[in-house]
Parts: structure tokens; C-alpha cells; sequence
């Protein structure tokens, strides 16, 4: 029996921007793009790992069992002193989100936010407000928060990403500035399963 080779326009990509409020989630199948935020707050949730539990399993049940690759941003390194307690609880967060798709053999890989923004808009250090804007341009996603944006952004890294690791990407497959931001990636970020 002959086996359908698996392509990456019929597998799903997912890309996630982690957040304790409002968590982006973007999941791409071919040229189907399904994208949402979901929302928390901590007055719902008796203590805050019970909250970020529930944001990992709202995560993991939207996520393909079939996925060719997930995207997740990298921890936020805070700017200053007063970010700090947010930051780590964001880790916290974001640690839960990686050690349960590594629990569950799902493969993914890790990027900077420079890199995703760089994907995005060409500048890794674009506006969050740019990313929006040129997400709508290039994929014509309509993202209502830059949380979409970014996963959205990630999702279609991902794309990227499994099509070169699968020898499905041709040179001219991509813009200058994504190539350059895919290369990268899979020569200097954290990959699990992948």
C-alpha cells in the first residue's frame, strides 16, 4: 500500500503568543487560518497556578494532535525593575505551556519576539501596532489584538520552518528578511520533538 506523502499545506501549523490576560492562538491549515484570544482574568482563579493550568489545557485542546510544528515566543525579559513580577510569572506560565507539549510528544520550536516581529514586518523591532497592520497585508488576517498578530506571525513561521526542515521549500518560497529570520531559527532556537 502506497503512502500519501504529508504536506505541509494539509498538516497544521500553530503559533502561540503566551500572556496571562489575553493568550494569542493561531492555528494554519493550508490557506485556513483560525485565530482567537483567550482571555483570563485573576479574579476567576483562586491562585495564580490554577490560572495558568487552565490557560495551558484551554491551549493544549485547541491544538491538532496532527501538528506539523507549534511556534511559542520566548519568555519576556523585563525592561526594568517593576516588570519583574509579571516576568516571572509569565515563566511560570510559559514553562507549563512547554513542559505540557513536551509531555505530549507535540513538536516546537522557540523564537525571539524580534524574530517574529522581523517575519512579520521585516524589522525586529517594528511597533506592535505594524505587526498588526502587515499581518492583515501579507496573510489578509484580520487580527483584532497584537496577541493574534503575533500568533499568527508564529504560525506562519511554522509553516516555514517545517517546509525547510522537509526539503518542500523552494528559494523563492520566501522574502529575503523571512529567510533570513527561518535560517536563524533553525540554527540558534530551542527545539523539541522537531
Amino acid at each position: 500500500m502506497e503512502r500519501t506523502p504529508v504536506t505541509p499545506d494539509i498538516m497544521p501549523m500553530v503559533g502561540l503568543d503566551m500572556s496571562l490576560a489575553a493568550t494569542g492562538f493561531c492555528c494554519k491549515t493550508g490557506s485556513q487560518i483560525t485565530i482567537e484570544t483567550i482571555k483570563t482574568k485573576p479574579k476567576d482563579f483562586p491562585m495564580p497556578l490554577v490560572r495558568y493550568r487552565h490557560i495551558v489545557q484551554e491551549v493544549m485542546d485547541r491544538i491538532p494532535k496532527t501538528v506539523g510544528l507549534v511556534v511559542i515566543e520566548d519568555y519576556y525579559t523585563p525592561h526594568n525593575i517593576q516588570q519583574v513580577g509579571q516576568a516571572l510569572k509569565l515563566v511560570a506560565l510559559g514553562t507549563l505551556m512547554r513542559n505540557a507539549m513536551d509531555v505530549m510528544g507535540l513538536p516546537f520550536i522557540i523564537v525571539t519576539a524580534n524574530q517574529a516581529k522581523k517575519f512579520a514586518t521585516g524589522n525586529g523591532r517594528a511597533d506592535k501596532s505594524l505587526v498588526v497592520r502587515d499581518v492583515f497585508r501579507k496573510w489578509e488576517v484580520e487580527a483584532k489584538d497584537d496577541n493574534q498578530a503575533d500568533a499568527c506571525t508564529m504560525a506562519h513561521m511554522a509553516h516555514g520552518l517545517w517546509r525547510i526542515e522537509n526539503g518542500s521549500a523552494d528559494k523563492g518560497d520566501f522574502l529575503k528578511y523571512e529567510a533570513e529570520v527561518l535560517g536563524k531559527v533553525l540554527q540558534e532556537r530551542p527545539r523539541y520533538n522537531f
